[in-house]
């Protein structure tokens, strides 16, 4: 840490106030405004804000909080014990658990981010899922890198991102460790593979002993097999599905059924009591086209 960095911190440490001091002076600078009424602070002393803080209607703070710089947090959020957060916005409903960590960052309206995350640098979308554990690493020795993470994916538990990077929309991540960007839609996954000496083929792996081999992780990329199709609810295909006609999918079986995850995991007797899920999850795009077949003959009634 160098002086400067001190400096700055013991600056804005010293700036904190605790919860009850930090509502009484935004109730003086706003009598009239009623918002601050509603924030639900359920151990006010151990709770510190800096004065450049704002925070939405409805939103709950309980345990051991930090909240410090030119922070804002949307209505309806919940902040779990032993946290801190920098300099960072977040959007309506956003759930933040115990013993996370994040700094710079801008958080979309309903995106979760369980425990003992660190997220730095981050631009995370709506409808977003972060597994417990995982980091965004953003320091490379020289520079703040940024992590992008788009509406709706899903990343797994105990990741680590080094960014630049970005993850396209509805992705579901099952990797450990990510350092390439990934397209939207996409099914990512961690496999063991062989690691070639130099100079060898993965045809001269018949001829080597096996003591010889050495595995190693790497990353796979599937493209056009990851879709959210609800809230909470991701959809993992064995065969690619054009984004746009699973879209028009969801979108029409929307207009037959209020709850259309519901509908897609019930047996449909014309296809042999298979549930629409199990047919797009093994048939991929084939399967997509008798689905919508099926809802065009039967536009009056939706599936049987």
């Amino acid at each position: 840490m160098t002086p400067e960095k001190y400096e700055h911190l013991r600056k804005e440490i010293r700036a904190l106030l605790p919860a009850n001091e930090w509502l009484r002076r935004k109730m003086l600078a706003a009598p009239k405004e009623q918002t601050m009424l509603n924030i639900t602070f359920k151990t006010p002393h151990m709770i510190y804000l800096s004065p450049e803080v704002d925070i939405g209607e409805e939103s709950v703070l309980h345990g051991k909080i930090t909240l410090a710089g030119a922070t804002k947090i949307g209505r309806h959020c919940i902040l779990s014990d032993n946290t801190h957060i920098q300099t960072s916005t977040f959007g309506d409903y956003v759930y933040i658990g115990p013993g996370a960590q994040i700094n710079r960052a801008t958080i979309g309206s309903g995106t979760d981010i369980p425990h003992r995350c660190y997220i730095g640098d981050t631009q995370m979308g709506e409808g977003v899922n972060f597994g417990d554990d995982g980091t965004t690493s953003n320091f490379d020795g020289i520079n703040k890198n940024k992590t992008v993470i788009e509406d709706d994916c899903f990343i797994g538990t105990q990741i680590k991102m080094v960014p630049p990077l970005r993850i396209g929309r509805e992705s579901y991540v099952a990797a450990i460790y990510l350092a390439e960007d990934i397209p939207p839609h996409s099914l990512v996954i961690q496999v063991m593979k062989p690691l070639l000496p130099k100079g060898k083929t993965f045809a001269d792996l018949l001829s080597m002993d096996v003591e010889e081999i050495k595995f190693g992780f790497a990353v796979d990329i599937k493209p056009n097999r990851s879709f959210k199709i609800a809230p909470g609810k991701w959809l993992k295909t064995k065969k690619p599905i054009e984004p746009a006609r699973m879209k028009e999918f969801l979108k029409k079986i929307k207009t037959f059924y209020p709850n259309p995850w519901q509908k897609l995991s019930d047996p449909l007797p014309v296809f042999g009591n298979k549930t629409a899920i199990d047919i797009l999850k093994s048939e991929g795009e084939e399967g997509l086209a008798k689905l919508m077949n099926e809802l065009s003959r039967m536009e009056s009634g939706g599936f049987s």
